[in-house]
């Protein structure tokens, strides 16, 4: 049997873990990243412009990654070549046009698997930190003296414990997906998610109950477009990719693993407004304290230095911080599963080769490319560039400009080489009159507005890099 014969066998069973996905709604994209994003591009006008490009851009985008996905019930690295004969009655498939497109995107799904195994090694490290946070609060239940604001420090010095950490993470998932079936792999990142969301709020409130708050609010909520950078509309953009898992063919897997009967353009709208609540949720945690905080620096550090503060401000804080990094780092394992998945997928689907092996090299591989992160903030912090440092020079080139090109590519090709009465059948929605106007409005947006507003976004991002 071929491999793509036993990919379509597997869609049933697969189904189950698109939940799965839902976790990078309740996880590091969101909590870790969205606050500190924010934090550098201005507040609330960044917010209002984030808001605009999540239901004009993102969703019609999530869209089409997830029907691509469905329709060809295989990974990116089959579904776009295969799609690259198909949509075009006037080629013959041997003609020389459509050989070059193959070609092409043969070579974009090969770099947005290499992407995946980017943000997979680039979420190994975060994933680290929060294990090695999720260790020192533990050990602080039996301290009386501990002291939760150092645990950055410690961290930020030693970059062989990052490595570590990023590898005894990678080891877990490497366990969970040798170990366990597909269906039993939502249930303990889906159970959990919940209180992951009770304990978000309840240090929200905490936080809004500080003197900052109105500060805070103000900040978030008060729109002063003169605080917006140059920069701002592709941050705004590469972050909703990112956290929507976009780009990278995590959604095109997930897609794939859909039943018949899934309303995609249902299931991307549940994704994208749980995931603009939590990013939301986030901020109200956080913004709080960087106001309260002295010589809090943006960047990818900024939850591990504000949380652990606002934790050893109230009672049971220690308690709370168990649950809360324990809850944080199962959302941060489901990411990596997804990811990990995504790329097994692809390579022993594309390769022929054994899931199990595809895995422990992938797993592997990851591991020696944490070391790079991973020394960012002591043997390479001497490098220094205007994006400030290697991580978040690597952060950078991944999601604000890697994203937007690949998605942009990938759109295109749900648009003009799905075939138009199978995108208008899974459009088609009998509890709902307006189904076939969705079906135009996400041609119109997909053919008139993701290409010249990523387009802009990405030479206002040049130009601000001069």
């Amino acid at each position: 049997m071929s491999p793509q014969n036993q990919h379509h066998r597997g869609v049933i069973n697969k189904f189950s873990f698109y939940f799965v996905s839902m976790g990078f709604g309740f996880g590091l994209g969101n909590l870790w990243r969205f606050p500190y994003v924010v934090y550098e591009n201005g507040g609330g006008a960044f917010l209002l412009l984030y808001f605009f490009f999540a239901i004009l851009i993102a969703l019609p985008l999530l869209i089409s990654e997830l029907l691509i996905g469905k329709i060809k019930r295989n990974p990116i690295s089959v579904c776009l070549e295969s799609l690259a004969t198909e949509g075009a009655k006037v080629w013959h498939p041997e003609t020389e046009d459509t050989v070059f497109l193959k070609g092409a995107l043969r070579y974009i799904a090969y770099i947005s698997v290499f992407v995946c195994l980017l943000v997979l090694t680039y979420f190994a490290v975060i994933s680290g930190w929060v294990l090695f946070y999720f260790t020192q609060f533990s050990l602080g239940l039996f301290d009386e003296a501990f002291q939760g604001a150092t645990i950055l420090s410690t961290l930020k010095k030693n970059g062989w414990l990052q490595v570590g950490f990023a590898g005894v993470h990678m080891l877990i998932v490497l366990l969970f997906v040798l170990r366990t079936k597909k269906k039993e792999r939502p249930g303990i990142v889906g159970y959990l998610m919940p209180l992951f969301v009770i304990l978000v709020v309840v240090l929200a409130v905490k936080s809004l109950s500080l003197d900052t708050a109105t500060e805070a609010l103000k900040y978030l909520f008060y729109p002063d477009f003169s605080k917006l950078k140059i920069t701002s509309p592709a941050a705004a953009l590469g972050h909703l990719l990112f956290t929507l898992s976009m780009g990278f063919g995590v959604m095109i897997t997930f897609g794939s693993y859909f039943r018949s009967d899934t309303s995609v353009p249902r299931a991307s709208l549940q994704i994208l407004t749980m995931d603009t609540l939590v990013s939301i949720f986030a901020a109200l945690l956080v913004f709080p304290l960087v106001m309260s905080i002295e010589g809090v620096r943006a960047g990818p550090e900024l939850l591990f230095q504000t949380v652990p503060v606002l934790l050893s401000q109230i009672k049971g804080g220690v308690i709370f911080g168990v649950g809360f990094f324990i809850c944080l780092y199962v959302a941060a394992l489901g990411s990596s599963i997804g990811l990990l998945e995504t790329i097994i997928d692809n390579v022993s689907t594309k390769f022929e080769t054994k899931r199990s092996k595809a895995a422990i090299v992938i797993g592997g591989v990851c591991v020696v490319m944490s070391i790079l992160p991973s020394f960012s903030s002591n043997f390479f912090s001497h490098i220094l560039t205007q994006s400030g440092g290697v991580f978040k020079l690597w952060d950078e080139l991944l999601i604000n400009w890697t994203l937007p090109l690949l998605t942009l590519i990938v759109s295109q090709v749900a648009l003009y080489k799905l075939d138009q009465k199978t995108l208008k059948q899974e459009f088609f929605d009998e509890s709902s009159p307006m189904s076939p106007s969705v079906y135009t409005h996400w041609r119109f947006i997909i053919k008139w507005a993701v290409v010249p507003v990523t387009v802009v976004c990405l030479v206002l991002q040049l130009i601000g890099l001069f």
